[in-house]
């Protein structure tokens, strides 16, 4: 559901939901957190044309992270 809303590809009632869970979510806050700094980093890096092998496997141990998450 993180992904779908970092796409706008949820609606407004699912948003909040899921923004509520997330501001009362120690765990789920540290996860956005952490996926938003790497994805400030990808981009960042995306603008020079190369993505660091390291930030890669941030990424993909993050989004795997939260495959088995559930904000509700």
């Amino acid at each position: 559901m993180l992904s779908r809303y970092l796409e706008g590809e949820i609606g407004p009632e699912q948003c909040a939901e899921m923004d509520r869970h997330v501001a009362g979510c120690a765990r789920c806050k540290a996860e956005c957190d952490s996926l938003r700094r790497v994805l400030a980093l990808c981009k960042s890096e995306a603008r020079e044309g190369t993505v660091p092998p390291d930030v890669q496997k941030a990424v993909q141990r993050i989004l795997l992270s939260l495959q088995g998450s559930n904000p509700t």
